[in-house]
């Protein structure tokens, strides 16, 4: 072999091979981090996730609570009209309930004036 074959030859064993490991190692270990990173934090959204969706389905029982009571009270009263314009309106709607505050079941559960 000549000189400079032998000098390419020691150069790409000596120099490229072990720098080429070193970056295979190195690109495993960054996508094994990678995926440990994003494993944490798909579990730490799942978690904040579920208890928003708890929150919302506490709030939602409690409206559809209210709802019910304030309907149980209408029908006690006698306000057989009232009743059925909320219905029909529910069915127009299509079931759609529009988000209510404290001051709208104050007027639904005290009733017209």
């Amino acid at each position: 072999m000549r000189l400079g074959t032998k000098i390419a030859v020691a150069f790409l064993l000596l120099s490229v091979l072990p720098l080429a490991g070193i970056t295979l190692y190195s690109y495993q270990a960054s996508i094994s981090a990678f995926r440990k990173a994003v494993e944490a934090e798909s579990g730490t959204l799942a978690e904040e996730m579920g208890g928003r969706m708890a929150a919302l389905r506490g709030d939602l029982s409690t409206r559809v609570a209210r709802l019910e009571s304030a309907l149980r009270e209408a029908r006690k009263k006698g306000i057989h009209e009232m009743l059925v314009c909320i219905e029909e309106e529910n069915r127009r709607h299509r079931g759609a309930i529009e988000p209510m505050d404290d001051a709208t079941m104050l007027i639904l559960k005290i009733g017209p004036s």
